[in-house]
Protein backbone atom coordinates (compact mmCIF):
# COMPACT_ATOMS: atom_id res chain seq x y z
CA UNK A 1 0.00 0.00 0.00
CA UNK A 2 1.04 3.60 -0.53
CA UNK A 3 0.71 6.93 1.19
CA UNK A 4 -1.82 9.48 -0.05
CA UNK A 5 -0.85 13.15 -0.05
CA UNK A 6 -3.38 15.91 -0.68
CA UNK A 7 -1.28 18.92 -1.53
CA UNK A 8 -3.74 21.80 -1.69
CA UNK A 9 -6.41 20.85 0.82
CA UNK A 10 -5.34 23.08 3.70
CA UNK A 11 -5.30 26.10 1.44
CA UNK A 12 -8.91 25.59 0.35
CA UNK A 13 -10.50 24.51 3.65
CA UNK A 14 -8.22 25.91 6.34
CA UNK A 15 -7.99 29.47 5.18
CA UNK A 16 -5.74 30.70 7.99
CA UNK A 17 -2.04 31.25 8.21
CA UNK A 18 -0.03 29.26 10.76
CA UNK A 19 -2.68 26.59 11.21
CA UNK A 20 -1.04 24.84 14.15
CA UNK A 21 -0.96 28.07 16.11
CA UNK A 22 -4.61 28.60 15.20
CA UNK A 23 -5.43 25.11 16.52
CA UNK A 24 -3.64 25.92 19.78
CA UNK A 25 -5.75 29.06 20.16
CA UNK A 26 -8.87 27.10 19.24
CA UNK A 27 -8.05 24.50 21.89
CA UNK A 28 -7.76 27.24 24.51
CA UNK A 29 -11.09 28.73 23.43
CA UNK A 30 -12.80 25.31 23.42
CA UNK A 31 -11.55 24.32 26.89
CA UNK A 32 -14.62 25.77 28.70
CA UNK A 33 -16.73 23.32 26.69
CA UNK A 34 -14.60 20.32 27.61
CA UNK A 35 -16.63 17.63 29.37
CA UNK A 36 -15.42 15.28 32.10
CA UNK A 37 -17.84 12.48 31.16
CA UNK A 38 -15.72 9.30 31.33
CA UNK A 39 -15.28 6.46 28.86
CA UNK A 40 -16.77 8.08 25.76
CA UNK A 41 -17.17 5.45 23.02
CA UNK A 42 -18.08 7.53 19.99
CA UNK A 43 -18.55 11.13 18.90
CA UNK A 44 -20.31 13.07 16.17
CA UNK A 45 -18.36 16.05 14.85
CA UNK A 46 -18.96 18.51 11.99
CA UNK A 47 -16.59 18.77 9.04
CA UNK A 48 -16.79 22.33 7.72
CA UNK A 49 -13.20 23.08 8.68
CA UNK A 50 -11.31 24.89 11.39
CA UNK A 51 -12.73 28.37 10.70
CA UNK A 52 -16.41 27.49 10.45
CA UNK A 53 -17.02 24.43 12.62
CA UNK A 54 -13.71 24.31 14.49
CA UNK A 55 -15.13 25.17 17.91
CA UNK A 56 -17.61 22.27 17.83
CA UNK A 57 -14.93 19.95 16.44
CA UNK A 58 -12.25 20.86 18.97
CA UNK A 59 -14.55 20.83 22.02
CA UNK A 60 -15.90 17.40 21.08
CA UNK A 61 -12.46 15.93 20.39
CA UNK A 62 -11.19 17.38 23.69
CA UNK A 63 -14.12 15.91 25.61
CA UNK A 64 -13.50 12.44 24.20
CA UNK A 65 -9.69 12.44 24.39
CA UNK A 66 -8.13 9.62 26.43
CA UNK A 67 -4.51 8.59 26.62
CA UNK A 68 -5.38 4.94 26.13
CA UNK A 69 -6.99 5.44 22.70
CA UNK A 70 -4.89 3.73 20.04
CA UNK A 71 -7.47 3.38 17.25
CA UNK A 72 -9.98 5.76 15.67
CA UNK A 73 -12.69 4.47 13.34
CA UNK A 74 -13.57 7.47 11.18
CA UNK A 75 -17.00 7.23 9.56
CA UNK A 76 -16.82 9.86 6.88
CA UNK A 77 -19.66 11.40 4.94
CA UNK A 78 -19.56 10.72 1.20
CA UNK A 79 -20.26 13.73 -1.00
CA UNK A 80 -19.79 11.83 -4.30
CA UNK A 81 -22.86 9.55 -4.11
CA UNK A 82 -20.89 6.32 -3.96
CA UNK A 83 -22.43 2.96 -3.10
CA UNK A 84 -21.63 1.06 0.09
CA UNK A 85 -18.87 1.49 2.68
CA UNK A 86 -15.46 2.15 1.16
CA UNK A 87 -12.30 1.38 3.16
CA UNK A 88 -9.22 3.38 2.22
CA UNK A 89 -6.43 1.48 0.46
CA UNK A 90 -3.35 3.23 1.89
CA UNK A 91 -1.06 3.24 4.93
CA UNK A 92 -1.24 6.98 5.63
CA UNK A 93 -2.94 10.18 4.51
CA UNK A 94 -1.24 13.57 4.56
CA UNK A 95 -2.98 16.85 3.86
CA UNK A 96 -0.84 19.94 3.48
CA UNK A 97 -0.20 23.33 1.92
CA UNK A 98 3.11 25.04 1.20
CA UNK A 99 4.21 25.36 4.83
CA UNK A 100 2.28 22.96 7.06
CA UNK A 101 1.09 19.38 6.95
CA UNK A 102 -0.98 16.97 9.04
CA UNK A 103 -0.85 13.20 8.84
CA UNK A 104 -2.76 10.16 10.05
CA UNK A 105 -1.48 6.59 9.96
CA UNK A 106 -4.01 4.01 8.82
CA UNK A 107 -4.61 0.58 10.27
CA UNK A 108 -4.04 -2.35 7.95
CA UNK A 109 -7.63 -3.02 6.91
CA UNK A 110 -8.20 -4.27 3.39
CA UNK A 111 -9.37 -1.27 1.39
CA UNK A 112 -10.88 -0.65 -2.01
CA UNK A 113 -10.80 3.11 -2.40
CA UNK A 114 -8.15 5.81 -2.88
CA UNK A 115 -9.97 8.73 -4.54
CA UNK A 116 -10.35 11.02 -1.53
CA UNK A 117 -9.04 14.27 -3.04
CA UNK A 118 -12.43 15.97 -2.74
CA UNK A 119 -13.77 14.33 0.42
CA UNK A 120 -13.46 17.15 2.90
CA UNK A 121 -15.59 15.24 5.43
CA UNK A 122 -12.61 12.94 5.93
CA UNK A 123 -9.75 15.33 5.21
CA UNK A 124 -10.99 18.05 7.55
CA UNK A 125 -10.67 15.64 10.50
CA UNK A 126 -6.97 14.96 9.87
CA UNK A 127 -5.57 18.19 11.42
CA UNK A 128 -7.58 17.63 14.61
CA UNK A 129 -6.60 13.97 14.96
CA UNK A 130 -2.94 14.71 14.21
CA UNK A 131 -2.90 17.76 16.50
CA UNK A 132 -4.37 15.93 19.53
CA UNK A 133 -3.20 12.35 19.03
CA UNK A 134 -0.16 12.41 16.73
CA UNK A 135 1.35 8.93 16.37
CA UNK A 136 -0.68 7.68 19.33
CA UNK A 137 -3.47 6.34 17.10
CA UNK A 138 -4.03 4.48 13.87
CA UNK A 139 -7.13 5.35 11.91
CA UNK A 140 -9.61 3.18 10.03
CA UNK A 141 -11.31 5.64 7.64
CA UNK A 142 -14.59 4.52 6.08
CA UNK A 143 -16.17 6.57 3.30
CA UNK A 144 -19.85 5.76 3.84
CA UNK A 145 -21.84 5.94 0.60
CA UNK A 146 -25.42 4.87 -0.02
CA UNK A 147 -26.34 1.98 2.25
CA UNK A 148 -29.58 0.36 3.36
CA UNK A 149 -30.56 -0.29 6.97
CA UNK A 150 -29.62 -3.95 6.54
CA UNK A 151 -26.25 -3.05 5.01
CA UNK A 152 -25.52 -0.71 7.94
CA UNK A 153 -26.09 -3.63 10.31
CA UNK A 154 -23.75 -5.85 8.28
CA UNK A 155 -21.01 -3.20 8.23
CA UNK A 156 -21.44 -2.68 11.98
CA UNK A 157 -20.84 -6.43 12.42
CA UNK A 158 -17.74 -6.21 10.21
CA UNK A 159 -16.34 -3.40 12.40
CA UNK A 160 -17.10 -5.16 15.70
CA UNK A 161 -13.64 -6.86 16.02
CA UNK A 162 -12.03 -3.40 15.96
CA UNK A 163 -14.14 -2.00 18.82
CA UNK A 164 -12.95 -2.05 22.39
CA UNK A 165 -11.69 0.10 25.28
CA UNK A 166 -8.90 1.58 23.16
CA UNK A 167 -11.11 2.56 20.20
CA UNK A 168 -12.95 5.82 19.55
CA UNK A 169 -15.55 6.06 16.77
CA UNK A 170 -15.72 9.44 15.03
CA UNK A 171 -18.67 10.19 12.75
CA UNK A 172 -18.26 13.22 10.51
CA UNK A 173 -21.41 15.09 9.52
CA UNK A 174 -22.79 18.62 9.34
CA UNK A 175 -26.42 19.02 10.34
CA UNK A 176 -29.19 20.81 8.45
CA UNK A 177 -28.28 22.93 5.39
CA UNK A 178 -30.95 25.60 5.11
CA UNK A 179 -31.94 28.53 2.86
CA UNK A 180 -29.68 30.55 0.58
CA UNK A 181 -28.26 28.20 -2.07
CA UNK A 182 -29.69 25.10 -0.37
CA UNK A 183 -32.95 23.42 -1.40
CA UNK A 184 -34.14 23.08 2.22
CA UNK A 185 -36.13 26.26 2.93
CA UNK A 186 -37.38 27.52 6.28
CA UNK A 187 -39.43 30.67 6.24
CA UNK A 188 -40.09 33.52 8.68
CA UNK A 189 -41.03 34.14 11.37
CA UNK A 190 -38.56 32.68 13.86
CA UNK A 191 -36.26 31.09 11.29
CA UNK A 192 -33.49 30.45 13.80
CA UNK A 193 -35.81 28.68 16.24
CA UNK A 194 -37.22 26.53 13.45
CA UNK A 195 -33.72 25.52 12.37
CA UNK A 196 -32.90 24.61 15.98
CA UNK A 197 -36.02 22.46 16.08
CA UNK A 198 -35.00 20.73 12.86
CA UNK A 199 -31.51 20.05 14.23
CA UNK A 200 -33.07 18.77 17.46
CA UNK A 201 -35.15 16.31 15.48
CA UNK A 202 -32.00 14.86 13.87
CA UNK A 203 -30.60 14.18 17.36
CA UNK A 204 -33.92 12.63 18.45
CA UNK A 205 -33.96 10.28 15.46
CA UNK A 206 -30.33 9.34 16.03
CA UNK A 207 -30.81 8.60 19.73
CA UNK A 208 -34.30 7.06 19.87
CA UNK A 209 -32.76 3.62 20.64
CA UNK A 210 -35.10 1.98 18.14
CA UNK A 211 -34.09 -0.32 15.30
CA UNK A 212 -35.63 2.08 12.80
CA UNK A 213 -34.63 3.29 9.34
CA UNK A 214 -32.82 6.55 10.11
CA UNK A 215 -32.54 7.49 6.41
CA UNK A 216 -36.27 7.03 5.85
CA UNK A 217 -37.12 9.07 8.95
CA UNK A 218 -34.81 11.90 7.88
CA UNK A 219 -36.49 12.12 4.48
CA UNK A 220 -40.00 11.78 5.88
CA UNK A 221 -39.34 14.80 8.08
CA UNK A 222 -37.73 16.81 5.22
CA UNK A 223 -34.45 17.25 7.08
CA UNK A 224 -31.16 18.04 5.35
CA UNK A 225 -28.06 16.91 7.25
CA UNK A 226 -25.27 15.63 5.06
CA UNK A 227 -23.74 12.38 6.21
CA UNK A 228 -27.06 10.60 6.73
CA UNK A 229 -25.58 7.26 5.71
CA UNK A 230 -22.66 7.66 8.11
CA UNK A 231 -25.17 8.50 10.84
CA UNK A 232 -27.22 5.40 9.97
CA UNK A 233 -24.10 3.25 10.31
CA UNK A 234 -23.24 4.95 13.61
CA UNK A 235 -26.74 4.24 14.92
CA UNK A 236 -26.42 0.55 13.94
CA UNK A 237 -23.11 0.34 15.83
CA UNK A 238 -24.67 2.03 18.88
CA UNK A 239 -27.61 -0.39 18.95
CA UNK A 240 -25.32 -3.41 18.53
CA UNK A 241 -22.88 -2.22 21.21
CA UNK A 242 -25.42 -0.67 23.60
CA UNK A 243 -24.02 2.88 23.37
CA UNK A 244 -27.29 4.50 24.46
CA UNK A 245 -26.28 7.54 26.46
CA UNK A 246 -25.88 10.76 24.49
CA UNK A 247 -24.65 14.18 25.65
CA UNK A 248 -24.31 17.35 23.60
CA UNK A 249 -20.88 18.98 23.72
CA UNK A 250 -21.61 21.94 21.47
CA UNK A 251 -24.17 23.37 19.04
CA UNK A 252 -24.30 26.50 16.89
CA UNK A 253 -24.98 27.65 13.35
CA UNK A 254 -22.73 29.07 10.64
CA UNK A 255 -24.31 32.48 11.34
CA UNK A 256 -22.63 32.57 14.78
CA UNK A 257 -19.56 34.78 14.89
CA UNK A 258 -17.14 34.29 17.76
CA UNK A 259 -15.66 37.76 18.14
CA UNK A 260 -15.29 38.06 21.90
CA UNK A 261 -13.83 35.99 24.72
CA UNK A 262 -17.32 35.55 26.24
CA UNK A 263 -17.84 32.11 24.77
CA UNK A 264 -21.28 31.22 26.12
CA UNK A 265 -22.70 34.65 25.38
CA UNK A 266 -21.59 34.18 21.77
CA UNK A 267 -23.08 30.68 21.62
CA UNK A 268 -26.48 31.75 22.93
CA UNK A 269 -26.85 35.23 21.47
CA UNK A 270 -29.94 36.01 19.42
CA UNK A 271 -29.28 36.02 15.68
CA UNK A 272 -31.81 37.13 13.08
CA UNK A 273 -31.80 34.99 9.95
CA UNK A 274 -33.50 35.57 6.60
CA UNK A 275 -34.48 33.12 3.87
CA UNK A 276 -31.70 34.53 1.71
CA UNK A 277 -29.00 33.67 4.25
CA UNK A 278 -27.30 30.29 4.08
CA UNK A 279 -27.28 28.39 7.38
CA UNK A 280 -25.38 25.21 8.21
CA UNK A 281 -25.60 23.68 11.68
CA UNK A 282 -22.67 22.27 13.64
CA UNK A 283 -23.27 19.76 16.42
CA UNK A 284 -20.91 17.81 18.69
CA UNK A 285 -22.31 14.66 20.35
CA UNK A 286 -20.78 12.28 22.91
CA UNK A 287 -21.91 8.66 23.32
CA UNK A 288 -21.17 6.17 26.09
CA UNK A 289 -22.59 2.84 27.30
CA UNK A 290 -23.47 4.38 30.67
CA UNK A 291 -27.24 3.89 30.85
CA UNK A 292 -27.96 7.05 32.86
CA UNK A 293 -27.01 5.48 36.16
CA UNK A 294 -29.53 4.86 38.93
CA UNK A 295 -30.31 7.69 41.35
CA UNK A 296 -28.24 6.10 44.12
CA UNK A 297 -25.08 5.85 42.02
CA UNK A 298 -25.23 8.60 39.45
CA UNK A 299 -22.29 11.05 39.79
CA UNK A 300 -23.78 14.46 39.06
CA UNK A 301 -20.42 15.92 38.09
CA UNK A 302 -20.34 13.49 35.16
CA UNK A 303 -23.97 13.88 34.12
CA UNK A 304 -24.00 17.08 32.05
CA UNK A 305 -21.54 18.77 29.72
CA UNK A 306 -20.67 22.45 30.26
CA UNK A 307 -22.76 23.26 27.18
CA UNK A 308 -25.78 21.41 28.58
CA UNK A 309 -25.50 23.24 31.89
CA UNK A 310 -25.65 26.54 30.05
CA UNK A 311 -28.56 25.35 27.92
CA UNK A 312 -30.56 24.74 31.11
CA UNK A 313 -29.75 28.09 32.70
CA UNK A 314 -30.52 30.02 29.51
CA UNK A 315 -33.75 28.04 29.14
CA UNK A 316 -34.80 28.93 32.68
CA UNK A 317 -33.99 32.58 31.96
CA UNK A 318 -36.08 32.54 28.77
CA UNK A 319 -39.05 31.12 30.67
CA UNK A 320 -39.17 34.26 32.83
CA UNK A 321 -40.04 36.37 29.81
CA UNK A 322 -40.85 34.20 26.80
CA UNK A 323 -40.95 30.42 26.74
CA UNK A 324 -38.52 28.89 24.27
CA UNK A 325 -37.74 25.19 23.90
CA UNK A 326 -33.97 24.60 24.03
CA UNK A 327 -31.86 22.47 21.73
CA UNK A 328 -32.62 18.79 22.26
CA UNK A 329 -30.26 17.28 24.81
CA UNK A 330 -31.35 13.67 25.54
CA UNK A 331 -30.21 13.73 29.17
CA UNK A 332 -32.76 16.48 29.95
CA UNK A 333 -35.61 14.15 29.02
CA UNK A 334 -34.26 10.80 30.25
CA UNK A 335 -32.97 11.63 33.71
CA UNK A 336 -35.10 12.54 36.73
CA UNK A 337 -33.56 14.64 39.49
CA UNK A 338 -34.48 17.02 42.25
CA UNK A 339 -34.39 20.61 40.98
CA UNK A 340 -34.29 24.00 42.70
CA UNK A 341 -34.45 27.33 40.88
CA UNK A 342 -32.74 30.11 42.81
CA UNK A 343 -32.77 33.87 42.20
CA UNK A 344 -29.75 35.73 43.61
CA UNK A 345 -28.56 39.30 43.79
CA UNK A 346 -25.23 40.20 42.25
CA UNK A 347 -23.79 39.76 45.76
CA UNK A 348 -24.99 36.13 45.75
CA UNK A 349 -27.71 36.74 48.33
CA UNK A 350 -30.67 34.43 47.76
CA UNK A 351 -33.91 36.37 47.26
CA UNK A 352 -36.13 33.56 46.02
CA UNK A 353 -36.12 29.81 45.43
CA UNK A 354 -38.55 27.17 44.23
CA UNK A 355 -38.00 23.48 43.80
CA UNK A 356 -38.33 19.91 44.91
CA UNK A 357 -36.10 17.04 46.00
CA UNK A 358 -38.44 14.48 44.45
CA UNK A 359 -37.11 12.53 41.47
CA UNK A 360 -40.48 12.17 39.76
CA UNK A 361 -40.00 14.41 36.72
CA UNK A 362 -37.43 14.76 33.97
CA UNK A 363 -34.88 17.55 34.47
CA UNK A 364 -36.35 19.86 31.81
CA UNK A 365 -39.93 19.46 33.08
CA UNK A 366 -38.87 20.27 36.64
CA UNK A 367 -36.87 23.32 35.54
CA UNK A 368 -39.89 24.62 33.62
CA UNK A 369 -42.36 23.99 36.47
CA UNK A 370 -40.33 25.67 39.18
CA UNK A 371 -39.07 28.58 37.07
CA UNK A 372 -42.58 29.54 35.98
CA UNK A 373 -43.50 30.12 39.62
CA UNK A 374 -41.36 33.29 39.47
CA UNK A 375 -43.02 34.71 36.37
CA UNK A 376 -45.83 36.55 38.18
CA UNK A 377 -43.35 38.48 40.31
CA UNK A 378 -40.37 39.35 38.15
CA UNK A 379 -40.22 43.14 38.49
CA UNK A 380 -37.42 42.90 41.07
CA UNK A 381 -35.21 40.67 38.94
CA UNK A 382 -33.60 43.23 36.65
CA UNK A 383 -30.22 43.14 38.38
CA UNK A 384 -30.42 39.57 39.65
CA UNK A 385 -29.08 36.19 38.55
CA UNK A 386 -30.77 32.85 38.04
CA UNK A 387 -29.23 29.55 39.13
CA UNK A 388 -30.29 25.93 38.87
CA UNK A 389 -29.44 23.34 41.50
CA UNK A 390 -29.68 19.64 40.65
CA UNK A 391 -29.98 17.15 43.50
CA UNK A 392 -29.37 13.46 43.54
CA UNK A 393 -28.99 10.98 46.38
CA UNK A 394 -30.24 11.61 49.88
CA UNK A 395 -28.57 10.06 52.91
CA UNK A 396 -29.41 10.17 56.59
CA UNK A 397 -26.80 11.72 58.87
CA UNK A 398 -26.44 12.96 62.40
CA UNK A 399 -25.50 16.44 63.57
CA UNK A 400 -22.09 15.11 64.57
CA UNK A 401 -21.39 14.38 60.91
CA UNK A 402 -21.10 18.13 60.37
CA UNK A 403 -18.42 18.75 62.96
CA UNK A 404 -15.03 19.87 61.62
CA UNK A 405 -13.53 16.41 62.15
CA UNK A 406 -16.20 14.81 59.98
CA UNK A 407 -15.32 13.23 56.65
CA UNK A 408 -18.47 14.76 55.14
CA UNK A 409 -17.95 18.13 53.55
CA UNK A 410 -20.97 20.38 53.44
CA UNK A 411 -21.01 22.90 50.61
CA UNK A 412 -23.19 25.90 51.28
CA UNK A 413 -25.47 26.80 48.35
CA UNK A 414 -25.05 23.42 46.66
CA UNK A 415 -25.89 20.85 49.31
CA UNK A 416 -29.34 20.94 50.85
CA UNK A 417 -30.14 20.24 54.47
CA UNK A 418 -33.44 18.45 54.99
CA UNK A 419 -34.91 18.39 58.49
CA UNK A 420 -37.64 15.89 59.28
CA UNK A 421 -39.60 16.81 62.41
CA UNK A 422 -41.51 14.52 64.75
CA UNK A 423 -44.80 15.37 63.05
CA UNK A 424 -43.25 14.17 59.72
CA UNK A 425 -43.07 17.72 58.43
CA UNK A 426 -40.09 18.07 56.09
CA UNK A 427 -38.17 21.32 55.73
CA UNK A 428 -35.59 21.83 52.98
CA UNK A 429 -33.11 24.66 53.16
CA UNK A 430 -29.81 26.01 51.89
CA UNK A 431 -27.78 27.08 54.92
CA UNK A 432 -26.48 30.44 53.79
CA UNK A 433 -22.79 31.13 54.30
CA UNK A 434 -21.61 33.94 56.55
CA UNK A 435 -18.06 35.33 56.72
CA UNK A 436 -15.70 33.27 58.88
CA UNK A 437 -18.44 30.97 60.12
CA UNK A 438 -17.81 27.23 59.62
CA UNK A 439 -20.53 25.02 58.17
CA UNK A 440 -21.05 23.06 61.41
CA UNK A 441 -22.02 26.27 63.26
CA UNK A 442 -24.48 27.12 60.52
CA UNK A 443 -26.07 23.72 60.92
CA UNK A 444 -26.11 24.20 64.68
CA UNK A 445 -28.12 27.40 64.24
CA UNK A 446 -30.55 25.71 61.88
CA UNK A 447 -31.06 22.83 64.32
CA UNK A 448 -31.14 24.91 67.49
CA UNK A 449 -34.43 23.30 68.52
CA UNK A 450 -33.00 19.81 68.55
CA UNK A 451 -35.91 18.25 70.37
CA UNK A 452 -38.10 18.84 67.29
CA UNK A 453 -35.70 17.17 64.86
CA UNK A 454 -35.96 13.46 64.24
CA UNK A 455 -33.58 13.09 61.31
CA UNK A 456 -31.13 15.16 59.31
CA UNK A 457 -30.65 14.39 55.63
CA UNK A 458 -27.79 15.47 53.45
CA UNK A 459 -28.61 15.88 49.77
CA UNK A 460 -25.60 16.04 47.48
CA UNK A 461 -25.99 18.39 44.57
CA UNK A 462 -24.35 20.62 41.99
CA UNK A 463 -25.01 24.21 41.02
CA UNK A 464 -25.09 25.15 37.38
CA UNK A 465 -23.32 28.48 36.99
CA UNK A 466 -25.48 31.56 37.40
CA UNK A 467 -26.30 33.85 34.51
CA UNK A 468 -27.61 37.42 34.72
CA UNK A 469 -31.34 37.64 34.08
CA UNK A 470 -31.80 39.02 30.58
CA UNK A 471 -35.07 40.45 29.30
Amino acid sequence: MTSITITDHLTSWFNVSNIRKYLEELKSRANPLKSNIPNIKSIVVPHAGVVYSGLAMMSTYLSSYRKNITRIILLSTDHDSLEGANFINANSITTKNDSESFKIHLENVKGNYTNINNEHALLNQIPFIDFLYGNQVKVIPVIVGKITLQQSKEIATKLKPYLGPNTLIVCSTDFNHVNGRFQHKIFAPNIQSKITNADSLVVKLLTDNKDSDFIKNIRTNNLSPCGIYALQLLKSIHLAENYKRCNVSCYYKSSNEFKSSKLFKELFKKIKLTTEQTSVSYVGLLFTNDQYLSNSDRPLLHLLTPFEKKVLTYYANSLLYKSKTPFYCPVFYRVKLGVFIVIKTNNNEIVGRNGTLNHNKAILDSVKEHTLRFVKDKTHMKHHKISIFLFNKMKSISYNDYKPTSSIEFKSHTDILVIKRKNNETISMFPEPKPNKPADKLISEVCSHKQSCVTLFFNEGIELKSIPIIQ
